[in-house]
């Protein structure tokens, strides 16, 4: 059950009805931004327990801090990059926005607002005292595009409604509208706070500031799981307002997942070979896991038999010489 089901939508006049645009708000475009903030909703609560004491021994688990370091780091790059890719879109959309319809904007922002909540988790879990200033500024752009965005679509809203007014429930006014305010408040205090105000805490409150951005983290991955589910629900409720089928795959639907697949893989291949140092790398760790100790052979050099210095030799023999 979606939060619109049971809602008035009127499908039978085409004068409600939307064109298809599977670029937008297609299955492969929507999971494609699912796919990473699943992940940190996933993978940051079960470090963060596991990095407590009493359950890590209840557990019989520990995550080691080089393991810890690892995992995150590759979840922080990863959500940049598709932080990147949630600008991009919504810079796209903004610029056709006169043709754009709420009903796609609308998901278009539920996949912007996963993004930002995926990476608001992952920035208030650890934060840094001095975050880059690259990433710095693709948050600041993020959150100019999608106020934008969110500002238009609610404009859309209301015009749609006005002009056919038995075509949509009044509720998405009534019940709509301050929700989206809600989120926008929360998410542009979260992305804030974690990028940018945590900086500013002094050492001596540091403690308590740490605990809040891990209370903070944790409320962004259980909105991560809200919204993934309601994006997902209301889609199938509304879906019948659209002329045609968005369920046919074309490129879009299927660069999104392509592209939030090598986000996740090239941090991952990075850190394994940073990690595994420049000399060896990943092919060098697969043949030694493989072949065990037989490929050391072909890697290093064998070792030569020691000599003795020439100097000892020397007087190794002038000794039984002299003792006679």
């Amino acid at each position: 059950m979606g939060f619109v089901s049971g809602w008035l939508m009127n499908d039978t006049n085409e004068k409600c009805k939307f064109e298809a645009d599977p670029d937008v708000s297609g299955l492969g475009v929507r999971i494609g931004f699912a796919i990473l903030p699943a992940i940190t909703a996933t993978v940051l609560p079960i470090m963060w327990l596991l990095a407590v004491p009493r359950v890590a021994r209840t557990v019989r688990c520990r995550i080691s801090l080089r393991w810890k370091y690892t995992i995150t780091h590759v979840i922080a790059e990863a959500n940049a990059l598709q932080l990147s890719l949630a600008n991009v879109y919504l810079f796209v959309t903004l610029t056709k926005a006169n043709s754009a319809d709420w009903f796609h904007m609308r998901f278009l922002l539920d996949a912007a607002m996963l993004c930002g909540f995926s990476t608001a988790a992952v920035s208030s879990m650890y934060p840094k005292r001095s975050p880059r200033i690259v990433h710095r500024i693709a948050v600041l752009a993020f959150g100019i595009l999608f106020l934008i965005a969110a500002a238009k679509n609610i404009a859309k809203l209301k015009a749609s409604r006005g002009a056919n007014p038995g075509c949509y429930d009044e509720q998405f006014v009534s019940v709509c509208l301050p929700f989206s305010y809600c989120e926008v408040v929360v998410l542009s205090f979260v992305l804030l706070y974690s990028n940018f105000l945590h900086c500013l805490v002094s050492l001596k409150w540091a403690a308590a500031a740490s605990k809040f951005s891990r209370v903070l983290s944790i409320c962004a991955c259980f909105a991560i799981i809200l919204v993934s589910y309601f994006s997902f629900a209301d889609y199938e409720d509304m879906k019948k307002l659209l002329k045609e089928s968005e369920e046919e795959w074309n490129y879009g639907q299927v660069l999104t997942p392509f592209f939030a697949a090598v986000g996740i893989i090239v941090p991952l291949w990075a850190k394994i070979e940073s990690e595994l140092g420049e000399t060896d790398g990943i092919e060098a760790w697969c043949i030694r896991r493989i072949f065990g100790q037989m490929n050391k052979s072909l890697t290093r050099s064998p070792a030569l038999p020691p000599e003795l210095p020439e100097p000892q030799m020397e007087l190794q023999e002038l000794q039984p010489i002299h003792a006679r």
